[in-house]
């Protein structure tokens, strides 16, 4: 059997790609530079193929409030300048929860950035 390995840096190239044309997406620290990155849990679960999974890293913005929250939103801008585009203080995870996947399993590391890593699971039978 010959499997094809299809690897992108681009949230366009992945909204150009055919609905359930893939068996597994890896988001790794991505959406904190992504303009619209509310779509990419959407087109992710939209590309994969029935029982395909998504593996995702991301560092989230902390709780409102918090000591680290508010160091986030002070550096916000320089750091985003700085880093070409990456935003500290999002919450890719609700955007990642909100979709109806059929399994997700996440956990949140509160390092000096929190950071919310998981396995989502599209309704189907396993392809991953």
């Amino acid at each position: 059997a010959t499997s094809e390995l299809k690897i992108s840096v681009s949230a366009e190239y992945l909204a150009e790609q055919e609905t359930a044309s893939f068996d597994c997406v890896v988001l790794s620290f991505v959406m904190c530079e992504i303009p619209e990155y509310q779509k990419v849990p959407e087109d992710v679960l939209r590309v994969l193929k029935p029982g395909g999974c998504c593996i995702f890293a991301e560092h989230i913005g902390a709780p409102v409030g918090s000591l680290t929250r508010k160091f986030q939103d002070q550096v916000s801008g320089a750091w985003c300048f700085c880093t070409d585009g990456c935003n500290l203080n999002r919450h890719q995870n609700s955007y990642m929860e909100k979709q109806p996947w059929a399994a997700v399993f996440t956990r949140t590391y509160d390092t000096v950035v929190p950071v919310y890593i998981g396995l989502a699971v599209k309704e189907g039978s396993s392809s991953c």
